[in-house]
Order: C-alpha cells, then sequence, then structure tokens
C-alpha cells in the first residue's frame, strides 16, 4: 500500500511483488525503498514534466523518470499498464549511500527480453509485467 500517497482514483493499487531490491538476500529496507511504494498506482499523467525516457514493450509503457535525486538509490523505473495508465511496480538502484547516486539509467530490448542498467554498472533481466528481476549481471 501506499503509505505516503492515495493511489489516484482511476487506478487498482497492486501488490509490488518484483521489485528488484526485494529480491536481494538479507537486506533491510530504506526509508527511501518505502518511499519508492508512493509510486505504485499513480497515474501516466502525475509524471508530465519527469518523463526522461520510454519504452512501450507489449501492454507497459517502461519510463524512466528524472527525479533530481542526486545521491542515494533513486526508484526512478517504473512500468504503467497501459489498459489503465498506472503504475503497476518501480524499481532502482542497488548501491544504498548517501555519498553516490544510483538508479536506473539506461532500459532496452535484447532477443526480446527487457533490459535495465543502473549507473553502477549493473544490468537487470526485467520481467515486463511485475518489474521482477529474472537475471542480474554486472558490466563495464
Amino acid at each position: 500500500m501506499n503509505a505516503g500517497r492515495p493511489p489516484d482514483r482511476n487506478c487498482v493499487q497492486l501488490p509490488n511483488t518484483g521489485r528488484l531490491t526485494d529480491r536481494l538476500p538479507h537486506r533491510e529496507l530504506s526509508e527511501t525503498h518505502l518511499k519508492s511504494n508512493d509510486l505504485l498506482g499513480r497515474e501516466y499523467r502525475s509524471f508530465d514534466g519527469q518523463r526522461r525516457w520510454e519504452l512501450l514493450f507489449e501492454h507497459v509503457l517502461i519510463v524512466i523518470l528524472d527525479t533530481g535525486m542526486k545521491r542515494g538509490t533513486d526508484y526512478n523505473l517504473v512500468g504503467i499498464d497501459t489498459r489503465n495508465l498506472c503504475v503497476v511496480w518501480s524499481v532502482g538502484g542497488v548501491v544504498e549511500s548517501v555519498d553516490q547516486y544510483d538508479g536506473i539509467v539506461n532500459v532496452w530490448v535484447e532477443d526480446g527480453r527487457l533490459w535495465a542498467g543502473t549507473w553502477s554498472d549493473t544490468v537487470y533481466q526485467i520481467e515486463h509485467e511485475t518489474g521482477r528481476s529474472l537475471k542480474q549481471e554486472w558490466r563495464k
């Protein structure tokens, strides 16, 4: 559930089971991680002026947001269901530090699979409907 903001009235709140950081073992959820839940259930139009890059993949619009964050883990990639134009998942970087930035900086399709890369050179194969990480690699 969204702790800080209710879902927009046209959106159905879905459980967020596919976040990249939810798959990392023995990790405490940070304040930033918990705040990323605020994106779930928001409408596409609520990101006017913040959309840096978009990719339509089947019925999910993948959007990299320009959040203005300069340090810390940025949960700036959202999956928006085109059937209701609402956010169904959000993901971000994996390095949690107040001294450096880590967020999603690029997204691409390779061999019919969705991939996202972070500032720290970690790349993820992402399941487009849930945002779940299917594979993780470090590439330089």
